[in-house]
């Protein structure tokens, strides 16, 4: 008798457990109409095939062109990934585009899994968070220009494992902020738990890499002076409260002086599902952010990734809104009706 009530105690317990873990996302109000918006595939313009998990997003400083860092992570047979320069003139009125990699792989020594990625202020220079390998992360900054990307330095070091974003500081093309969104290389417990905050902020000067921040609560995204805590829903401020939003924010990025552009996940469990393989969609929310009154504007909604999955980073520019995902495959592309 006392093994059977076990036994149902644990079905029932794992019963609850999958509805909380499957539990619907609730859909907001948003500016963008899914009518309004469309999936656009990026086509590697030397192997022909379609570019998948668009991670990050870079606008040069004149609003032209896009720079995007994808690495296909459900794909084995495919280890390196590449950066990608979109027009985003040609990108308005297609839903098709062939872009060419900035990075020879036949000329690297390492893989090359791009991260988070930063351009200076000035758009002169890029750097790029290269996870090459389980466990080890590069830091690879160079000149960027009309012809291309030279890696002109390298970062390495076990404390650069989890790096996950960084940013250009003002003004300077040299020194970056880095999120260091877990403490361990590989998985711990204490990394995992609820309510971890084992995340840490770096900084590098051109010389020295030093920790400037610790206590976070998984730090991914970071404009100046803005931090995003995933597993926390907010967004760090230097000074005054923090700004929640309606998901946990990825990347961030700086519209105008008053706002940010950021893409969230409103439920981690079901990206957790998404990224293992074990569901065929993730939520995707992104949001404009006025990080003066902490107003936040929904700009588009896709509760069970329909249209779009996993949405991790965006941009406003040329009256779309453009933004990139961690697993699927091109980018989302939204204009209002008529522009």
């Amino acid at each position: 008798m006392r093994l059977m009530t076990a036994a149902a105690a644990v079905v029932l317990a794992l019963v609850l457990f999958l509805i909380w873990l499957l539990t619907p996302v609730e859909p907001v109000p948003a500016t963008f109409a899914q009518n309004e918006c469309r999936r656009v595939a990026l086509i590697d313009l030397e192997t022909g095939q379609e570019i998948t998990g668009a991670e990050d997003l870079a606008l040069t400083p004149d609003g032209e062109d896009l720079i995007v860092s994808a690495h296909d992570r459900f794909d084995d047979q495919l280890p390196d990934g590449g950066l990608y320069l979109v027009n985003l003139w040609g990108l308005s009125a297609t839903d098709r585009y062939e872009a060419g990699n900035l990075v020879a792989s036949d000329l690297r020594s390492e893989r090359f899994r791009p991260h988070g990625i930063a351009l200076s202020v000035d758009g002169t220079r890029l750097a790029v968070i290269n996870r090459f390998a389980k466990s080890e992360t590069a830091i690879e900054i160079g000149d960027f220009g009309p012809d291309g990307w030279a890696v002109t330095q390298r970062l390495t070091g076990r404390s650069l494992c989890r790096a996950n974003d960084l940013f250009f500081a003002k003004g300077d093309v040299e020194t970056l902020q880095i999120t260091l969104d877990r403490e361990a290389c590989g998985t711990s417990i204490a990394d995992l738990m609820p309510g971890s905050t084992t995340g840490r902020l770096a900084v590098w000067d051109g010389g020295k890499l030093q920790i400037a921040r610790t206590g976070l609560s998984f730090p991914n995204g970071i404009s100046e002076p803005y931090l995003a805590e995933t597993r926390k829903n907010r967004i760090l401020k230097p000074t005054g409260a923090p700004i929640r939003v309606p998901g946990g924010p990825d990347n961030l990025t700086r519209e105008d002086r008053r706002h940010l552009l950021v893409a969230m996940h409103p439920s981690l469990r079901r990206l957790w599902l998404y990224l293992n393989g074990l569901w065929p969609g993730a939520p995707s929310r992104i949001a404009r952010v006025n990080v003066l009154s902490g107003a936040v504007e929904v700009l588009y909604d896709d509760p069970d990734g329909d249209l779009f999955s996993a949405a991790t980073s965006a941009v406003v520019a040329k009256d779309m809104l453009i933004a990139g995902s961690v697993g699927d495959s091109g980018l989302l592309v939204c204009q209002r009706s008529g522009s």
